[in-house]
């Protein structure tokens, strides 16, 4: 049987030792704390969201492709998303004019699974602009969010 005096030490040095635990996990780069991946930002051209009462909504168009194909389409752009790590996620889509043509505007939120904190996976938004027949014309990353590790 350990008397009090030696009940006390055992406490010392197991609270010690978690202590050192804890300091030294919160230095040490873990599997979850990879650098995360995003898109160089580029910044929209100047465009003009369509309503249905507006004469150049366009009345047929293509649907949007489905988020597996646009992920294609998208890394061969940009081949960072062929990583395992990457979802992307379709947010909305809405017609456009911009330089008086029209464009389906995709809002695309791309999540870097493994670069996660607490908070968080990092996060970073895309604008793709489709032409009517539904292929991507061009894509314009928002600078992306990191929650603090």
């Amino acid at each position: 049987m350990i008397g009090p005096a030696g009940g006390r030490l055992f406490c010392v040095v197991a609270a010690l030792w978690v202590l050192a635990t804890l300091a030294a996990c919160t230095h040490t780069p873990t599997p979850q704390m990879r650098d995360p991946i995003h898109l160089p930002a580029k910044a929209e051209p100047p465009f003009q969201m369509l309503d249905e009462a507006d004469p150049r909504y366009p009345s047929a168009t293509a649907a949007p492709p489905g988020m597996a194909l646009l992920h294609m389409q998208l890394a061969r752009r940009f081949p960072e998303l062929l990583s395992n790590r990457v979802a992307l996620t379709l947010v909305s889509n809405a017609p456009i004019l911009a330089a008086d043509a029209t464009y389906q505007r995709l809002v695309v939120e791309l999540r870097d699974t493994a670069a996660a904190s607490a908070a968080g996976p990092c996060r970073q938004t895309l604008h793709v602009w489709l032409d009517p027949s539904g292929a991507p014309v061009d894509t314009y990353p928002v600078a992306s969010d990191c929650p603090a590790r």
